[in-house]
């Protein structure tokens, strides 16, 4: 006996879409190139999100609004500081300070950088009543040292 397997001329059809009348060989699930669509905001956007995910787009919406809204205003606020602001505790010449282009002389300069705002940012807080530790202390104490190296590097 000689036996011949033919092909089945159906096509797997899943069970979301049976009985949803399509047209032959064209699937719904097939995806286009952003440049083959139309609208693309429009057509490749999902109808029906999840609870989690139009909570979270509501976030990230809120989020931008707010970036937004902060940006103009901080343009307007630029002049405006606190009494204990940062810029007033560090030194004009360490904040001021631009990069030589050298790669190792740039990465010990922000590294100092760094230090000097940390340092700021502790005189801030014991300008505020704020107890300080003891390398805490000690680190307000190696201040000059760090500007002089600075300047060494800058120079």
């Amino acid at each position: 006996m000689f036996c011949v397997l033919v092909a089945s001329k159906q096509r797997y059809v899943p069970p979301s879409q049976r009985g949803v009348k399509s047209v032959v060989g064209a699937t719904k699930t097939e995806k286009k190139f952003l440049s083959q669509v139309d609208n693309p905001s429009k057509e490749e956007a999902p109808q029906q999100l999840s609870k989690a995910a139009l909570k979270n787009k509501k976030k990230r919406e809120a989020a931008k609004k707010k970036r937004e809204e902060e940006g103009k205003e901080g343009k307007e606020e630029t002049c405006k500081k606190s009494p204990g602001s940062l810029e007033q505790v560090v030194p004009f010449s360490a904040a001021n300070i631009e990069l030589t282009g050298d790669p190792e002389k740039d990465k010990k300069i922000r590294n100092l950088k760094k230090k000097l705002n940390a340092i700021a940012k502790l005189k801030v807080e014991l300008e505020n009543g704020k107890t300080l530790e003891k390398d805490q202390m000690e680190k307000i104490a190696t201040e000059e040292k760090l500007v002089r190296d600075l300047e060494d590097l800058v120079i």
